[in-house]
This record gives C-alpha cells, structure tokens and sequence, in this order.
C-alpha cells in the first residue's frame, strides 16, 4: 500500500457508498432485507482492507501480492499496447504468442492456469481502478459482495422467516468476509457460486428465459471451472438435485410419486453426468481425472510438508493419501468434521487459527441445538420437502468432505471452506425452521422479480 492509495480509496469509497445507497432505496425500500444491503457492503470493504493490511504487516508478502504482481504487468501493457493487453485476456496460462511473451514473460504466475484466471480478472478491474492496489481489492470485494448478495435473495424467496439467520451466515461469517474479499481465487469463487446459484434459480424456479441469466451462468460457471473445478463439480449435481425434489413434491399422490420419483432422480443423475462429460470433453483440465490427480497431489505434498515440519506447523492428517472409494467413504465423517468442526481450541497455534476455531465452535453448537430441537431424522426429511434446503445441504457436506479430505492443513482449509460455511448454516437454520412449524405449508416463492 502506499500514498496513492490513501488518496483513490476514500474517492472510490464515496462514488461506491453513493451508488449503493440510491441502489438500496431504490429496490429494497421497505424490503426485509433492506437493513442487511449496506452493512453487507461494509463488511466485504471492511474484508478487504483488513485482508490487505493483515497480508502486508502480519505475512508481509503472500498470494495477494502476487496477484497484484501480474495485474500491475496488465495495466502496464494496456498503457504501452492495448491490443497486447486485449491478446492476453484470451490466452492461457503458458501460451506464447509474439505479441504477448514479453509481458506475460514479466507475470510470476503465468504458469499457473487457475492464479492467471485471477489475474486476467483482475486486469480488467485495474482499467478503472488506475492500477491501484486497495481500489482493485475493493472491485474484487464488490463482485464477491454481489455473488454473496445474490445469493441471500434466493435463500430469502424460499424462507423469508429466516431473514437474518441467512444474512448473518451469508454476509457476516468472519471467515467468509476475510478470505472471500481480497485479491484472492477465493473471493472470485464464492461470488461466481453465488451468481450460478442465482441464474439456476431465476431460470428453472421463476422461470425467467431471459439470455442474461444463461448468459450469467455460463460465464460464472467457467470462472469457477478455471479458478477451482471443484465446486463446479460439486454445485452441479446439488443444484440438479434441487430439481429432482421441486418436480417430485409437486406430485401429489403417494403411490405415482413412489413410482416417478426414482425416473425423474434418474434422469437428473445423467444430467449431472452429462454436464461433467461434457467439461471434461471441451477441456481435459476439468476431467475427473485430472481433478482426482490433483486432490491426490494436495493430499500428498500437505502430508510431505508435515513429516518435514515433524507436525509443528498447521497440519491435520486423516491418513495416508488415497484415491479408492473405500478409503475415500472411510474417511467421509473425519473430513466433514475437520472442515465444519475444526481446528478445535487446543489446535491452535496463531491468531488466524483462534479465529477459525471459535467459528468452528459457534458452528458445531448450532448444529447440536438443531440435533436436539430437530432430531437426527431430519437431516434426510426435511430435505425431502425443500428443493433449496437439499441443495444447501447436500452442497455444504460434500463440499465439506471435499476440502477435508484434500487439504490437510488448517491453513489452506481456512480458506478453501468458505463456499461451505453459508451453504451448510443456511441448511441448518432450514431444517430448525421445517421441524418448528412441520404442520404448516411453506411459503410460495416470490413472483417478482429478483
């Protein structure tokens, strides 16, 4: 940070504070969700500055550093040759062109296919920020503030009850507000997962047919296919799930249900599979092979740095590194609890550890009150009878299992946890709410539009 960012940020924060106060009178005057639009703005802002003070001061260096390395080669290029500048948004990670090899050449992380998405992102960003460090955090902070917000509407138009149960574990998870809001793959995963559940919603539930929202989805979910695969492969089948239980509830006699309901889970399972074939097919970066090699390599050199560091750093371990299916299930409960319950008290070792177990805390007493107020069955019922509620849950466990699984330390799981945290407390608060009013019919979803 240096003296010019003293000067653009207050500029930018005034023109950015201005828009959004005439965005939310003009849409969510009056609206339940109108007191939550600033303060979630605020605190994805608040995110972002503190992410970059915390990596400049406390870290001094990192990740974000680099990114901004290679946004600072963008901005320079646009500056000397616009066309070049242009070139290198299409391109991929080591590709060589002659117009372009004496720029990229200057990029760190040009040969890392997901941290040049970032930077590509960021690039455009720096074109009206002036190359300014804070200003292109906050551009990176609105876009995870709009995913994130777009993302409350829909729990809302499902549960409007639950208003700020959702705004508080959407917008005011701690760790979500910190990792998800700087120069980071993080912040531009969690707001394109956002979006993508956003355009599926206003496609398949309002069935709005408008181009925008296929538009949206396709862009978005590409975003995520390059930045972290994963949670595409994870939101796909949930939200297709999601489907399966909306047109199976609307069946109302118990025995054709009985009989249709396995055809339409099927045709939904080939979905899931045709959607991964085909990214698999255009790219064979986002094939489950790959994918399954890569889980396999995070898992092996997290395991190699703990015997290194003879287990004094971060480090979890739920075993030897494997792939099989038996090893993988074995394991399922131990990587869910990592992510959702740990790091416990007695794991930690900084303050960035302190924080992500007392959120951890917060969040296995939650579920405990939901056990005891709900019961243990009503993890699979409930979710039966609410189209968003199967997917928030089925999303956040595996997702869940998925990092745990892989990361093997509570550094990196920090951060890569994040798209579970609002998705997993969201299915919670659902599930309390069903068992609380079980003999009352849900509300109908909001016709307007979002």
């Amino acid at each position: 940070m240096t003296t010019l960012d003293l000067f653009l940020a207050p500029i930018y924060l005034i023109v950015i504070y201005a828009l959004a106060y005439s965005h939310k009178n003009k849409h969510y005057k009056g609206h339940p969700l109108e007191p939550y639009f600033i303060p979630g703005l605020s605190i994805k802002i608040f995110g972002a500055i503190l992410f970059g003070m915390v990596y400049q001061f406390y870290y001094r260096g990192g990740d974000t550093f680099w990114f901004y390395q290679g946004i600072e080669v963008f901005f320079e290029t646009f500056l000397v040759d616009p066309i070049a500048y242009i070139k290198m948004l299409f391109i991929d990670a080591w590709e060589w062109t002659p117009d372009t090899s004496k720029y990229t050449s200057k990029i760190w992380w040009f040969k890392d296919d997901n941290s040049y998405t970032v930077i590509k992102v960021g690039g455009l960003f720096s074109l009206f920020s002036f190359g300014n460090f804070t200003v292109i955090s906050l551009f990176f902070a609105l876009f995870s503030f709009w995913g994130l917000w777009k993302l409350l509407k829909v729990f809302y138009d499902f549960t409007p009850a639950l208003h700020k149960q959702f705004a508080t574990a959407i917008l005011f998870i701690p760790s979500v507000f910190f990792w998800g809001s700087g120069i980071m793959k993080d912040t531009l995963m969690i707001g394109s997962l956002g979006l993508v559940v956003y355009s599926f919603y206003m496609i398949f539930y309002k069935k709005d047919k408008r181009a925008k929202y296929f538009i949206g989805m396709i862009i978005f979910s590409y975003i995520m296919l390059k930045i972290r695969s994963f949670v595409f492969f994870t939101l796909a089948p949930t939200l297709l799930l999601s489907l399966y239980v909306m047109y199976s509830n609307k069946i109302k006699s118990a025995a054709v249900r009985t009989v249709v309901a396995p055809f339409l889970l099927s045709i939904m399972a080939l979905g899931s599979i045709a959607v991964i074939s085909f990214t698999s097919n255009v790219n064979s970066r986002y094939s489950l092979e790959t994918l399954e090699k890569r889980a396999y390599d995070t898992q092996w050199w997290h395991t190699r740095v703990q015997e290194i560091e003879g287990d004094k750093g971060s480090g979890y371990s739920l075993g030897a590194p494997t792939t099989s299916v038996t090893g993988l299930a074995s394991r399922f409960p131990l990587a869910v609890n990592v992510t959702l319950f740990r790091p416990y008290i007695w794991e930690i070792n900084g303050p960035i550890m302190l924080q992500a177990a007392l959120e951890s805390i917060v969040i296995f007493m939650i579920t405990l009150i939901t056990l005891f107020k709900a019961g243990p069955s009503s993890f699979i019922r409930y979710p039966l009878k609410n189209p968003m509620l199967a997917f928030a849950l089925s999303f956040g466990i595996l997702y869940a299992f998925g990092v745990g699984v892989t990361s093997n330390n509570f550094g990196a799981l920090v951060r890569y946890k994040i798209p579970a945290i609002p998705m997993y407390l969201c299915a919670i608060y659902m599930l309390r709410y069903m068992a609380q009013n079980k003999d009352k019919k849900l509300p109908e979803l909001d016709k307007t539009e979002n």
